[in-house]
């Protein structure tokens, strides 16, 4: 009995064995591929977590970037040029955008043909009006996506029976596969009303401008005048903000600019509103910085929390939005603009509102302009688009925007502006 027991048990565990074999085996295959537009699970294994990029994509979210649209149906084109990534207006276009780069496969290169080819085709455009890092865009509608390298325009279009993604990366162009609904991207083409707007490369007269320009040829809405000015500083608020001690008694005004130093670190005050800050301790760690390794998500938010934290209320309506991330070795460099209602308000030199260069996790230096900017009841006159077509031929490649231009004044009005 004892022998038939023994038996029995010996054919039940090497049942057992074989059945987990064939179980591992199976979970292997499913480790190493699931279909052929899905991520694999060991790329999702090995990709960084979900909870990492949820909590970067959140706080992205609190930042507002300007944005252009042209919405692209079978009979025209709709465009909106002062939209912001946090306006109601753009729930609907961001929603869709979101899921689309949070499914987005593989990039495979293409040609710049197949970008226009995707501007004609049914579908939306998204101009973010300066070039960023894709997970940074990303961020700012609340998507993780697993893209690497750098766009401005991203056209969301129907091919093959999907929603499809095509972007550029410098002067190279990508396209990938989506899982966004198809529904969704043709529920949101028909709700708008087409036919308002065209790019450069699609309108007589305009073949000298950035081609993929986009203007509105209806009627454009009126723009409110600006209240613009220079707001008295808080010396003791921006010196609190910036690690300083706000009653030290290290300062001095040299021609008319307050200096404060302590140590190696000084805040220069000037009178026009600028504030110029230098760190040679590396004695102010940029907020939210966990280690010395910051993503490109990290360095916009710590810059952003650090800059408004600064400003205090000094902008008014306008806010800071990103303008660009460049890396050389250990250090980068984070600019931004101002927006006032999905509006860039550029500085007429050129100048980024602010600029902030981190070293490792640290502040290395900081320039923030502090101006104040309010709309007021008055609306400004827009050159016709005829007019303003001839007039920016004469600058061979610029790109066409409209935005309000601060030269220092108390008003500032909105305009057309090749650039």
């Amino acid at each position: 009995m004892d022998e038939k027991r023994k038996t029995r048990r010996n054919t039940l565990q090497n049942f057992l064995i074989a059945l987990l074999s064939i179980t591992a085996a199976l979970l292997l295959v499913q480790l190493l591929y699931v279909g052929s537009d899905s991520q694999s699970l060991l790329d999702r294994f090995l990709a960084p977590s979900a909870a990492a990029q949820t909590t970067e994509a959140a706080a992205l979210t609190d930042l507002s970037a300007p944005v252009r649209v042209a919405v692209t149906g079978p009979y025209g084109r709709y465009g909106a040029l002062s939209l912001a990534t946090n306006d109601k207006d753009f729930s609907a276009l961001g929603g869709l955008l979101r899921e689309a780069l949070g499914s987005a496969g593989t990039p495979e290169s293409c040609a710049e043909s197949d970008f226009r080819a995707a501007l004609a085709a049914p579908g939306v455009c998204y101009d973010f009006c300066s070039t960023l890092p894709l997970s940074v865009l990303s961020g700012l509608v609340g998507a993780s996506s697993g893209l690497s390298g750098s766009a401005r325009r991203l056209v969301l279009f129907s091919a093959d029976g999907r929603v499809q993604l095509c972007y550029a990366d410098g002067s190279a162009f990508y396209r990938c596969a989506t899982a966004a609904p198809l529904s969704e991207l043709s529920d949101t083409v028909s709700s708008y009303q087409l036919g308002n707007a065209a790019f450069a490369f699609e309108l007589d007269g305009a073949a000298n401008l950035n081609p993929y320009s986009l203007v509105i040829t209806g009627d454009l809405p009126d723009y409110p005048v600006l209240a613009a000015s220079t707001p008295a500083a808080d010396t003791s608020a921006i010196l609190s903000a910036l690690g300083f001690n706000p009653h030290t008694n290290s300062r001095y005004t040299d021609a008319g600019t307050e200096v404060v130093v302590d140590g190696g670190r000084s805040v220069r005050i000037r009178a026009d509103g600028v504030i110029l800050y230098q760190d040679g301790d590396g004695a102010l760690p940029l907020p939210g910085s966990g280690g010395d390794t910051l993503s490109d998500a990290d360095l916009v938010v710590g810059c952003y929390r650090l800059l408004t934290s600064v400003l205090g209320d000094g902008g008014g309506s306008a806010v800071l939005c990103p303008r660009s991330v460049t890396r050389s070795g250990g250090s980068a460099v984070v600019r931004f603009d101002y927006q006032v209602d999905g509006t860039l308000v550029a500085d007429a030199a050129g100048l980024p509102a602010a600029e902030v260069t981190v070293s490792g996790s640290s502040v290395a230096a900081l320039r923030l302009r502090v101006r104040k900017y309010e709309p007021t009841e008055q609306t400004g006159l827009l050159l016709p688009l005829r007019q303003t077509l001839a007039i920016a031929a004469a600058y061979s490649g610029a790109e066409l925007e409209l935005r309000y231009t601060d030269g220092g004044g108390s008003s500032l009005t909105a305009g057309w502006v090749a650039g």
